[in-house]
């Protein structure tokens, strides 16, 4: 440790350092700056031997103290063994500027000692926590869409990487671009990116790193990209458009008893690596492929439920020939929509068991829908029907107005007259 006292002599412009050198002489966090010559990269001034200084744990430079961030911002970068270090002010502002201190102390750090290791690095969470989703709840039950909008819009915004929209794949020239060289590399080991994929989602949805976790690349529902399943939880993960309205309508949905019990909602934007491992490029349409990374940085929610059964599964499956259950199963579906009527209906219901999942508990069978975004509640709770009835005020007000105008036009021309 050491101990520095720098004045300056007016008179002669001399620097005059007076310092104690205590026991292990001088130490720099994460490595110390190389031996002779220093120009700080940052105001381009030479570094003198005595004075503060750092090495960059991002690009390895060294630079004065005063050209990094303060140790108050940069101990919150945390890598994935919670190791933090002085960061540069450049590097810093490419790398984490605009992350909440959330995200930055659930330990995301892109870069490490200078050198690109998506194996090794954290991704911020990108779920609520346990008492802001039971807050939301709350929310939901008491009708407060105006508090509701205002907590997704505060608490609930995508984290992970930024895509390069200059750098979309141009048609013609599918074969030549990064993310398709990348696709085809990832093909000589597909078990190495699915691993890092998995360690991925873990973390960004708060999941343990010893639970044991699978992907469904192939869901049947339409706006479901992907399905992840643990022992007792099941994740969907979809576009974020109307990311506010099947919010709330799942949330609903539980109260309810017409949907499962929900644990938790996270909306992130998918790592390139992550995205070509888990959904690749030959399931996109030519659209989403020419817009890629647009799409990719509009980011994708996921919710967590409570792991029930699919009913086509159940009815296709396992139950496949026992006369005696699959009526079971059907009663349980008539059941869930009589007990679902008296809230409203579900719109996208094209054949029995769409968008339905069932809780197996022993002989007993119970039905719920999984996608809420697709009901239509008729009560006024529902998001879309507070949209509706403030369009309609907004045009009774602007036919007021109009009809006062025109009155106090009539008014003008009679006085005139």
């Amino acid at each position: 440790m050491v101990s520095i006292l720098m004045k300056k002599w007016a008179n002669y412009n001399i620097y005059i350092y007076i310092y104690y050198i205590m026991e292990g002489g001088w130490k720099i966090k994460d490595g110390k700056c190389k031996e002779g010559l220093r120009i700080c990269p940052k105001c381009n001034k030479k570094i003198y031997g005595l004075q503060k200084k750092h090495k960059c744990r991002i690009c390895g430079e060294c630079f004065h103290k005063a050209c990094c961030m303060p140790d108050w911002a940069y101990n919150k970068a945390k890598d994935e063994n919670g190791f933090s270090g002085p960061i540069c002010q450049d590097c810093w502002f490419m790398n984490f500027h605009g992350m909440s201190d959330y995200d930055l102390e659930t330990g995301y750090c892109p870069k490490l000692d200078g050198k690109i290791k998506p194996e090794l690095a954290r991704y911020p969470k990108a779920c609520l926590k346990p008492e802001e989703f039971e807050s939301l709840k709350e929310k939901v039950k008491n009708n407060e869409l105006t508090n509701f909008r205002k907590f997704i819009k505060l608490y609930l915004k995508p984290t992970g990487p930024r895509h390069d929209t200059t750098k979309e794949i141009q048609p013609g020239k599918e074969t030549e671009s990064e993310p398709y060289s990348l696709w085809m590399k990832m093909q000589d080991d597909p078990e190495k990116y699915e691993e890092l994929s998995k360690k991925w989602f873990k973390q960004v949805m708060n999941i343990n790193e010893d639970v044991d976790i699978s992907f469904n690349r192939d869901p049947s529902g339409m706006q479901t990209m992907l399905i992840a399943n643990t022992r007792d939880r099941i994740y969907l993960m979809k576009g974020a458009s109307d990311l506010e309205f099947e919010i709330f309508n799942s949330i609903r949905g539980e109260i309810f008893d017409i949907s499962p019990k929900m644990y938790n909602v996270g909306l992130f934007r998918l790592p390139m690596i992550c995205f070509l491992s888990l959904i690749g490029l030959g399931n996109i349409s030519n659209t989403g492929l020419y817009e890629l990374n647009k799409n990719l940085n509009e980011g994708m929610y996921c919710f967590e439920f409570e792991k029930l059964t699919d009913y086509y599964d159940l009815e296709e499956d396992v139950f496949r020939g026992d006369e005696t259950k699959l009526k079971k199963l059907k009663d349980s579906y008539d059941e869930l929509i009589k007990r679902s009527s008296e809230y409203g209906k579900h719109m996208d219901h094209q054949s029995t068991g769409h968008n339905v999942c069932v809780k197996v508990d022993g002989d007993e069978l119970k039905s719920y829908f999984i996608d809420m975004g697709s009901f239509n509640f008729t009560d006024k709770g529902s998001i879309k029907k507070r949209k509706k009835k403030s369009k309609k005020k907004s045009k009774k007000r602007k036919h007021k107005k109009n009809k006062s105008k025109k009155k106090n036009s009539k008014r003008r021309k009679s006085k005139i007259r």
